[in-house]
């Protein structure tokens, strides 16, 4: 007997046949239960698919706010969605986007009543499916560092008419040295835009331009000097940058002097009587410049990265006044070798800022000029 299996819809039904069984014999197997069921049961193929994402799904933009002093902080949001912001911690844009929208928050206007310049880190990005919670609106700048600055010359905090002669450019810091030039005819011109960023700036016309600030209580055995200026290269060596100097002797022997050495493009950190003579590459264009002075170690940071370093003889040197666009080679009380530079913000510290200082400076400064190149600091985009 042979056996005939029919499946119908998931369950098993058996009949028998008469025939040669191989041997002749007929079989002993018994028949299954044709009622018996499979153990595995057929897919529903009523069940629903999982649900899609919801296409009109919308996200918040947001993030922090930090090192915030004065008032009337304006954030925008894709040109036209703005929030007033008025103190430290977290904010969020009214308007919500849509999923894979993209966003670009900037600082519409910057605060006032403080030396707060605010500038915005990870601020433009696409959603994808969730809040904008990470974007950062830093504004710390040299008020809100330790130590504190000794001199601070911001562009953006003078107040005066585009294109006019400047007698005296205001010290930020606590310190109060103010660089003037009482002789009209010898006063830089401040341009209250075009710099970098589009920020204001003292262009100085290397002719016989320079401004000079107080320095007598700067006398130091470590400075750290960050200059934001435009320096173009000169036929001739020595050109001044900046400079801290006594009223009487050679400025590069008993002070600091940072020159433009002639037709290499190039510019070198001096104090000749502790043997100090660093040479770094210039930028093109506006840069950022960092010199380190102490340890028995001078360097030239470009934008943030280590252009040229030198050994010295650790020793205090005398400084009686600072100078930019000229200096006091001479070793009396004139000043030349000027310079046509423009300068929108200088920051000198009379001491060897660590690293981690030093980048915090550079990258509140490449942030807020807008400048190419990026410190060693991970934390500065």
């Amino acid at each position: 007997m042979k056996l005939l299996a029919v499946c119908v819809t998931g369950t098993l039904l058996v009949t028998s046949a008469c025939g040669d069984n191989g041997g002749g014999g007929t079989s002993d197997a018994a028949a299954p239960d044709a009622t018996a069921t499979a153990d595995a049961a057929a897919p529903d193929a009523a069940a629903p698919d999982a649900a899609p994402p919801d296409a009109t799904a919308t996200h918040t933009i947001g993030g922090t706010v930090t090192g915030l002093d004065g008032t009337g902080l304006l954030l925008r949001n894709n040109d036209g969605d703005d929030l007033v912001v008025s103190a430290d911690g977290a904010f969020v844009f009214t308007t919500a986007l849509d999923d894979a929208s993209t966003y670009a928050v900037t600082v519409a206007q910057q605060p006032t009543g403080s030396l707060d310049y605010c500038s915005v880190v990870a601020g433009t990005g696409t959603v994808s499916g969730a809040d904008v919670t990470d974007v950062v609106v830093d504004c710390n700048g040299p008020e809100n560092f330790t130590p504190a600055a000794v001199v601070w010359l911001r562009g953006d905090g003078i107040s005066a008419t585009d294109g006019s002669s400047l007698p005296a450019w205001p010290d930020s810091s606590a310190g109060g040295l103010d660089a003037v030039q009482p002789t009209e005819s010898q006063q830089p011109t401040y341009r209250a835009t075009g710099g970098p960023g589009g920020l204001p700036y003292v262009e100085f016309d290397g002719v016989g331009q320079y401004l000079e600030g107080p320095a007598d209580t700067l006398s130091s055995s470590t400075y750290t000097v960050f200059l934001v200026a435009e320096i173009p290269d000169q036929t001739s060596d020595n050109i001044a940058i900046y400079a801290m100097a006594p009223i009487l002797g050679h400025d590069y022997e008993l002070g600091l002097t940072y020159t433009v050495a002639g037709q290499d493009g190039a510019a070198t950190l001096t104090n000749l009587t502790g043997g100090l003579s660093a040479t770094a590459p210039l930028a093109t264009g506006w840069q950022l410049d960092t010199l380190t002075y102490g340890g028995g170690t001078g360097s030239i940071y470009v934008n943030g990265t280590l252009g040229g370093s030198d050994a010295y003889t650790d020793a205090t040197l005398t400084m009686e006044r600072y100078l930019i666009g000229g200096r006091s080679p001479d070793g009396n009380s004139n000043v030349n070798f000027f310079a046509p530079n423009k300068h929108a913000e200088l920051v000198v510290y009379k001491d060897a800022l660590t690293a981690p200082q030093r980048e915090a400076v550079e990258c509140y400064l490449i942030r807020k000029y807008a400048l190419d190149g990026v410190a060693a600091n991970p934390s500065c985009p």
